[in-house]
């Protein structure tokens, strides 16, 4: 296995980590994200509740000496649903990577500045509470948080065909305040666990990653509030290449205990991460040597809390193009169209979401 399938790999597994960009890790220049995202929810055909989010995410990648690269990201989005908006920049976030000469071997370490909008008003924490459900998957969940600093290391190794990585990663997360002049709130910090395979035979690829994640006891006022405990995550996936098509097929799961959702001022603070699976398979195939065209279906389920509650589920069926421009430019574009259920399928679920992304290397 050579030296670049092995930063292909490790680039992968950092992306669970740190999912900040798709741009390639070890690459210098930006890459400018559109998000376009619109739902709606439905009880016995009549809308009972509609949102939109906009969201542009940028992001830089320099290398400040060899093997060392520096990146920073921002977003900034716009929410509304129905009378409420919702509209900020969110946290800065700087990253320094440092990637072995041979390829094996990454470390990163980040810091997010609490620069972004995190103090909310009345109708804002209803719609950012709309935000933060999973299935709805939107681009921005919060704009500002507290300051929280990060850390990564990560190694592999080769047996023949089979490359074989372990990481581990920390999250050191700190309070911020939603309401003013109210008790602050402060995240639990995080740990994340993983180890990684990919076996390459002739023109199938298949690649494996376990995570083992624990949360931290979250705290309001500096009294504990609620802990979200450990949860388990498996992604795994199948690449065939029959002529010049790529197919792909793909399997998430997460397990966890249930938890119920935590609210504070009005405001959920916890996700209420519940079991979880994802499935699908996509197609992608060269059109020119400039344009590829994409197509992909997926099926997201996430199960019942402990009250037998929240049970949701979405089908999304996506379609995109990606075009090299120049030798240093390239364009993405993507339609992403979505059905599902909520609330123990009392609720019906229609969702579109559009998608530009410009890259330019230096």
């Amino acid at each position: 296995m050579n030296k670049q399938w092995s930063i292909h790999i490790l680039a992968l597994i950092l992306s669970f980590i740190f999912p900040v960009v798709s741009m390639s890790s070890n690459l210098a220049g930006f890459e400018q994200k559109f998000f376009f995202q619109y739902w709606k929810i439905e009880r016995k055909q009549k809308t009972v509740n509609w949102f939109r989010q906009n969201s542009f995410p940028i992001f830089f990648q320099y290398e400040l000496v060899d093997n060392i690269m520096v990146s920073a990201s921002r977003s900034m989005a716009t929410m509304k649903s129905n009378d409420q908006t919702l509209r900020g920049l969110g946290d800065t976030k700087i990253k320094f990577n440092y990637q072995s000469p041979t390829g094996y071997f990454r470390a990163s370490a980040g810091v997010s500045l609490p620069l972004g909008k995190n103090i909310l008003k009345g109708g804002e924490i209803e719609l950012a509470n709309k935000l933060y459900h999973e299935i709805f998957e939107v681009d921005v969940a919060r704009l500002g948080q507290g300051l929280n600093l990060e850390g990564a290391l990560i190694g592999a190794v080769t047996l023949k065909s089979i490359l074989l990585s372990a990481g581990m990663n920390y999250q050191r997360t700190g309070s911020y305040h939603i309401i003013k002049n109210t008790f602050s709130y402060n995240p639990g910090d995080q740990i994340q666990f993983l180890l990684g395979s990919q076996i390459d035979r002739h023109r199938i690829t298949c690649r494996n990653i376990l995570i083992y994640r624990n949360y931290g006891v979250d705290q309001i006022g500096g009294i504990k509030s609620f802990e979200q405990g450990p949860e388990l995550e498996w992604h795994s996936s199948l690449m065939v290449y029959v002529l010049k098509t790529q197919i792909n097929f793909f399997l998430d799961h997460r397990w966890r205990k249930p938890s119920p959702s935590v609210t504070e001022f009005n405001f959920q603070m916890d996700n209420a991460r519940r079991n979880a699976r994802k499935l699908g398979f996509g197609l992608q195939y060269p059109m020119m040597p400039t344009l590829t065209i994409s197509a992909r279906f997926s099926d997201y389920y996430i199960a019942s809390n402990e009250l037998g509650r929240g049970r949701s589920s979405a089908q999304q069926i996506s379609m995109g193009s990606r075009l090299q421009i120049t030798d240093y430019t390239k364009l993405r574009l993507e339609g992403r169209f979505s059905i599902g259920q909520m609330e123990n399928d009392t609720l019906k679920l229609t969702g579109r979401t559009y998608l530009a992304v410009l890259q330019a290397s230096i």
